[in-house]
């Protein structure tokens, strides 16, 4: 039996090992007809492995026309390569092996890998390379500055602003760094009565006042604290005061300022002890001045500790001082508003005339308010004598006007004993030539 078996299987062994290698060749035939190789495209983003590698040589880069994917082609059996998506690859640029050129720019080779099937499959091995724009590397350090926004409640301020930390160090690419002019931290502070705080992502701004792109950019920090103090707010009047002295023949006649109050902050505490903000004579001197004086003044300078104003901008309050010279004008005076002192009872005035001219000296805004009924003079008539007389005049106004010299006004001085005597003559003079008469009448009628 076994010797039948071994018959068997040694008869015609060589026929019978090409009938095996036959079986295997078709078996291969039908396989590859039914699951032949197939190529197909396939798209994959593109890691950057050891970034700090250009950093530590001082230089940025950035990827020339934005394209951080690579296309590559790869071969394997259909039944394999149906099962393959993107994902199913991984492409690499290791910036240890970049490539600096003299131009400003560099290459790295790219890596392709497979995740599965990686045995199986037979990727184009084509040489492909990230192309970078290279430039060199700047770290600068900003001050940040603090900013409100919206408008807090009625009768509130935005005080003090704080930043924290307020200095930030930006590092990128010397051409996007250079064109840093402001770093801005912003808190938004509608509605607000009450100090409030806030952590936000500082903005960069370019010179022209356009914010910029920080996608390429590195801060020491990605957020900071700002806190925005909420302070009460009060109208207070502003007192001019004047300093120094004029010159004789002048005079000080206003002082006015614009604006005459302002609105100032600060806390509850703070503002019921200010009712007024003066101006010191100090500040707004006169000495010499022939004309109206025009000064522009910084009021902050003159605000109590703790207190400032709603508006920095609003600082500059102008002052003007009206100065104004003597001056000279005639007036014809109804001799009615003299008065005359120490006049004799028997003895009475008579003048030349219902008025009396006379030029008075003074400031001219007082000349032009003064009409001549409003001026009042005076005579001393001790020890005149009857007839003509020459006096002196005395003004009797305001210490603001005076006389100018050799102001007077002639009288005619009436003794009135002497002007009944000569009545009572008169009047008998009159009897006896009416007697006289009356006699002569009858004898010429006998």
């Amino acid at each position: 039996m076994l010797k039948k078996l071994k018959n068997l299987l040694t008869n015609n062994i060589g026929l019978k090992f090409l009938s095996v290698l036959f079986a295997m060749i078709l078996w291969l035939v039908v396989v590859n007809i039914d699951d032949p190789d197939k190529t197909s495209t396939f798209t994959t983003n593109i890691t950057i492995a050891n970034e700090n590698a250009i950093a530590d040589m001082g230089k940025s880069y950035s990827i020339i026309n934005d394209s951080g994917t690579v296309t590559f082609r790869v071969t394997a059996k259909r039944s394999i390569i149906e099962r393959l998506t993107n994902s199913d690859f991984k492409a690499t640029a290791d910036m240890e092996n970049i490539e600096l050129h003299d131009d400003g720019t560099a290459i790295v080779p790219i890596d392709i890998s497979a995740v599965r099937y990686s045995s199986q499959l037979d990727i184009d091995r084509k040489k492909k390379n990230l192309e970078l724009a290279v430039e060199d590397l700047q770290s600068n350090q900003f001050k940040i500055t603090a900013e409100a926004t919206g408008t807090p409640a009625e009768g509130s301020a935005v005080g003090e602003l704080k930043v924290s930390p307020d200095v930030l160090t930006i590092s990128g690419p010397a051409s996007v760094v250079s064109q840093i002019s402001k770093v801005q931290a912003v808190i938004d502070v509608s509605e607000k009565f009450s100090d409030v705080e806030d952590n936000v992502v500082p903005v960069v701004y370019d010179a022209s006042g356009n914010t910029l792109d920080t996608s390429k950019l590195t801060f020491s920090q990605d957020t900071v604290q700002i806190s925005a103090q909420i302070l009460s707010v009060k109208e207070i009047p502003i007192n001019c005061e004047t300093g120094g002295q004029l010159e004789s023949g002048y005079q000080q006649i206003s002082v006015d300022c614009e604006p005459k109050k302002i609105k100032v902050m600060g806390t509850a505490e703070k503002l019921n002890k200010v009712t007024m903000i003066t101006i010191p004579g100090e500040a707004l001197d006169i000495s010499g001045a022939k004309e109206t004086l025009t000064k522009d003044i910084d009021i902050s300078t003159y605000l109590p500790d703790g207190v400032t104003l709603v508006d920095s901008s609003q600082a500059k309050v102008k002052v003007t001082i009206a100065i104004e010279q003597t001056e000279t004008k005639n007036f014809n005076v109804p001799v009615k508003n003299i008065k005359i002192f120490n006049l004799s009872d028997d003895c009475s005035i008579e003048y030349q005339g219902d008025k009396i001219p006379v030029t008075l000296k003074g400031y001219t805004s007082d000349l032009e308010s003064l009409s001549a009924e409003d001026v009042m003079l005076s005579v001393d008539a001790s020890g005149v004598q009857p007839g003509t007389n020459t006096l002196p005049l005395t003004l009797n106004l305001g210490s603001g006007y005076t006389l100018v010299e050799d102001s007077v006004v002639t009288i005619n001085v009436v003794d009135q004993s002497e002007k009944q005597q000569d009545t009572n003559t008169d009047s008998e003079s009159k009897k006896d030539n009416n007697k006289e008469y009356s006699k002569k009448k009858e004898q010429s009628q006998e």
